[in-house]
């Protein structure tokens, strides 16, 4: 099997694949193909032709012309290997119409010549890279005038062709009508390989252009997306939005190699992209060491900010572990808020779903006056969590840009049997 394959890869020219289109690269492969099987079916014929003796002068004609053929063959085969598909193309489609032509006039319809006319018309339309269809298309004409010409001439005019009917005919008609078949059936057979090939490689880039998509994108947007949407913007009328921050992170960053900074953001970072998959959070960006993450959007949760709660919980227990176990004191700051949003899709080439209006402003704000270690909600939220879990009274306090503002902190997660809440 894997001499097979370094045939393939030598019969193809596969080495040149970095630097070619896949027009090309069909061209080089298949006229690699009609030369080499051309020249080995030349060897085959001129063989049976010394083998069945005609007479002198015939098996002199064969002989000759095959030896002709061979060397044109073989040169076209050598500019095929220097990357001249183009003139290697023109050689084979103006001499094989020739050469085709002459021998029907010759052997007539029973040497089985005439089968290569199929050959020569179909070659030009897959050994010719680029935009050339007009070189194509006349070089595909050729061979369909001829063919209709010489059936004018024997069948129409009654034309007698030259050689005499006798076993070597009778061969010659078998080995060419076999060589000219199999010679398209090789070309039908590279084709299917190749657009097989090409469908297998198409799905698999689809797939991977999906889990791309799906990184960036929730999964209901990427499918309105694929779908021909252009503009996406939709309104959440409930909603809740978490921001966390890593205190001080800016100072360590400082103060260790740029390396560890991301190893240890990419860990923390991707924790917490787990929790949030696995409560149904949608996290919507990170900016440095800040994360935010949104529940109710774009699919609809009921339970949105207990889900938000419960994964800010979660945060601060996943942040623990990692710190006992780097040895490294780091500290998280959340903040909640509730309310609704706008959510839509933005930019071109590097495109992002994400989310806008007095709710987000408000969490965001939520996270920056909180306290490390601590998640700090607003009314709205502690409203849509009463008896859920345990919160403390933070009291009145001014919010940049917010004004006075009641606010909590999330002590833990309520006993259940028990629906006070602390401070309340």
């Amino acid at each position: 099997m894997a001499k097979l394959e370094r045939f393939w890869d030598w019969l193809t020219d596969r080495a040149r694949v970095g630097h070619l289109s896949r027009d090309e690269i069909r061209a080089f492969a298949i006229l690699n193909m009609i030369c080499l099987m051309a020249m080995v079916s030349i060897v085959t014929v001129t063989t049976l032709i010394l083998v069945a003796a005609g007479p002198l002068r015939q098996t002199r004609f064969d002989v000759v012309q095959n030896a002709i053929s061979l060397v044109l063959y073989g040169l076209c085969w050598i500019l095929v290997r220097r990357g001249n598909a183009v003139i290697s193309s023109v050689i084979l489609s103006l001499f094989g119409n020739l050469q085709i032509t002459t021998l029907v006039l010759y052997y007539g319809f029973g040497g089985g010549i005439q089968w290569y006319y199929g050959v020569l018309m179909a070659a030009p339309l897959v050994t010719i890279p680029g935009k050339r269809q007009p070189l194509r298309m006349v070089l595909a004409s050729l061979p369909l005038i001829l063919f209709l010409w010489t059936h004018y001439e024997f069948r129409i005019r009654g034309r007698i062709p030259l050689a005499e009917a006798d076993p070597g005919v009778v061969i010659f008609f078998f080995s060419n009508s076999l060589s000219s078949l199999l010679i398209l059936g090789v070309m039908v057979a590279y084709f299917r390989y190749a657009a097989v090939r090409a469908e297998s490689e198409l799905e698999v880039e689809r797939r991977r252009s999906d889990a791309l998509l799906l990184n960036i994108l929730p999964e209901s947007i990427a499918g309105r997306l694929k779908l021909g949407e252009k503009t996406i913007a939709d309104r959440f009328e409930n909603v809740t939005v978490l921001f966390a921050d890593l205190v001080h992170f800016t100072k360590m960053s400082a103060e260790i190699p740029p390396e560890e900074i991301v190893r240890i953001l990419d860990e923390i970072f991707s924790s917490f992209d787990e929790a949030a998959a696995r409560l149904r959070l949608e996290k919507v960006k990170t900016i440095g060491d800040a994360y935010m993450a949104i529940a109710g959007a774009p699919e609809e949760q009921p339970d949105h900010a207990h889900r938000a709660v419960l994964f800010g919980l979660e945060m601060l227990s996943i942040l623990g572990v990692i710190s006992d176990r780097l040895g490294r004191k780091l500290d998280l700051r959340i903040g909640i808020h509730t309310g609704p949003v706008v959510g839509g899709v933005i930019g071109r080439d590097k495109i992002a779903y994400d989310f806008w209006g007095d709710t987000v402003n408000t969490a965001s704000r939520m996270e920056s006056h909180g306290e490390a270690g601590s998640i700090h909600i607003s009314e709205e939220t502690r409203r849509e969590i009463e008896g859920g879990f345990v919160t403390r009274e933070r009291g009145r306090m001014e919010i940049k840009g917010k004004g006075v503002l009641q606010t909590y902190f999330v002590e833990a997660r309520q006993p259940a049997g028990d629906g006070t809440t602390a401070g309340s």
